[in-house]
């Protein structure tokens, strides 16, 4: 049987020989440079693969748009209608034929285009691709279909009872903050048309907005030649402005959903570091570690709950740290798990249990990396929210975190918790779910 200290074991074994291999590698042979006003960066992989992402800066967080479902609906509906050169279905053929991941998203921020294929049909699908931005269509039925069931999900996240406690205590943390803070509603789905779609991509679509990241065994002077596919774009002149950080609450908060459920779901959350601060990493490792300190707690030892958890999310480059669990006994599994999170506070746990759950760490963080499409978007997420590709590459800054970097880090942010709960009223003693220091 494969046991945590196995996993432990392996981990280290991985985090001191193979991932420094990987993190050395993968600086030194990342490079930089701008084609035409468009910024590149490129990582070579030697293999069959190529993972491309290219993105448009531009929407709510730099208020373009008063309208924060828009990019997200956008690229959507860019990548699955047709282009001015390749029909609907004629895409759909050459994904199918060629094996190829072809998608887009959208945030507060602008819009994100991934494509994913084999270097031997990269030729072929660049310039689907490449359309995709230059001639984008937007397809009616397509559009009704998309419309319909955004409209559904809005819905149906009230009807979750964890994304609805999590929604809850994410928008108390983020309160007040003019981007983070905006939460997509229903409205803003319904608000959305084709017009405003060409609209809003006709704006974003110039050279100095775009981010264009390549990994894989492709040459330098093959993506400035299919660069040139975009110098018909205008330059343009954008300048991101800055993001609004999000302060930490000045009082705790919680707030309850009374609903009929046998389990009460509950997440507590402040807000943490940007991912450019020096507190960002200790709070990443820190919570991880205490996730399995949560998990051995409540679970092992006392069977509250299945799965209690603590982990560092980020959104745009800034991050939130949460403890949460769900239980039919929540009132007993909340001072369980606040004690924890007051140990990590006062420096109060092992060192080399905490060394343990780093080596961990960097083991899932490397693996996330090891195929081209996980590590364009880690260059591709470093370079666009913390305007720092090299943090893509981060094992130094992971390995050095010690006992007083991770206590530090919690004494800083983890305070005056927001709390999302949903279940029954009667089963929860709301005083016990406010923590202070």
């Amino acid at each position: 049987m494969v046991t945590r200290n196995t996993l432990a074991a392996l981990a280290v074994l991985f985090a001191g020989s193979i991932a420094p291999a990987i993190a050395q590698s993968g600086a030194s042979k990342t490079q930089a440079f701008e084609v035409n006003g468009i910024h590149v960066i490129m990582c070579p992989a030697y293999n069959q693969i190529v993972s491309v992402v290219v993105g448009l800066e531009g929407g709510f967080a730099s208020k373009e748009t008063t309208n924060p479902a828009l990019a997200d609906f956008t690229a959507d509906i860019v990548t699955s209608s047709g282009t001015s050169k390749f029909s609907q279905d004629m895409i759909r053929r050459i994904t199918s034929e060629t094996s190829t991941n072809l998608t887009g998203n959208g945030d507060y921020r602008g819009v994100t285009f991934n494509l994913t294929t084999t270097r031997p049909n990269f030729d072929r699908v660049w310039d689907v691709f490449a359309s995709m931005i230059n001639g984008p269509q937007y397809d009616d039925q397509e559009f009704k279909n998309q419309m319909q069931r955004r409209v559904v999900d809005i819905k149906r996240r009230w009807a979750n009872p964890e994304a609805y406690a999590s929604i809850i205590s994410d928008s108390l943390v983020k309160l007040g903050n003019p981007v983070l803070g905006r939460i997509i509603q229903q409205s803003d789905v319904e608000a959305v048309t084709i017009a405003a779609m060409r609209d809003y991509m006709k704006h974003i679509s110039e050279r100095s907005r775009m981010l264009v990241v390549v990994v894989g065994n492709v040459s330098a002077d093959e993506v400035k030649a299919k660069l040139g596919q975009f110098a018909s774009l205008p330059m343009g002149a954008y300048r991101r402005p800055p993001l609004p950080p999000v302060p930490t609450a000045p009082a705790p908060k919680e707030e309850l959903v009374d609903r009929p459920s046998p389990t009460t779901y509950v997440i507590s959350s402040f807000a943490g570091p940007r991912a450019t601060e020096q507190d960002y990493w200790p709070l990443q490792v820190g919570l991880s570690h205490l996730r399995n300190v949560l998990f051995e707690e409540l679970r092992t030892k006392r069977n509250l709950t299945y799965a209690p958890s603590a982990q560092l999310s980020s959104t745009l480059g800034q991050s939130r740290g949460s403890v949460s669990v769900s239980s039919t006994l929540p009132d007993s599994c909340i001072p369980i798990m606040y004690n924890e999170l007051r140990k990590m506070k006062q420096g109060n746990f092992d060192e080399s249990d905490l060394n343990d759950s780093k080596q961990v760490f960097i083991t899932a963080y490397y693996m996330r990396q090891m195929t081209n499409d996980g590590t364009a978007n880690a260059i591709y997420a470093a370079e666009r929210n913390a305007g720092d590709w090299h943090l893509a590459y981060s094992f130094d800054a992971i390995n050095a975190v010690n006992k007083a970097a991770v206590k530090a880090a919690f004494a800083k942010y983890a305070k005056n918790l927001q709390v999302g709960i949903v279940g029954k009223k009667s089963g929860v003693t709301e005083p016990k779910y406010i923590f202070t220091e």
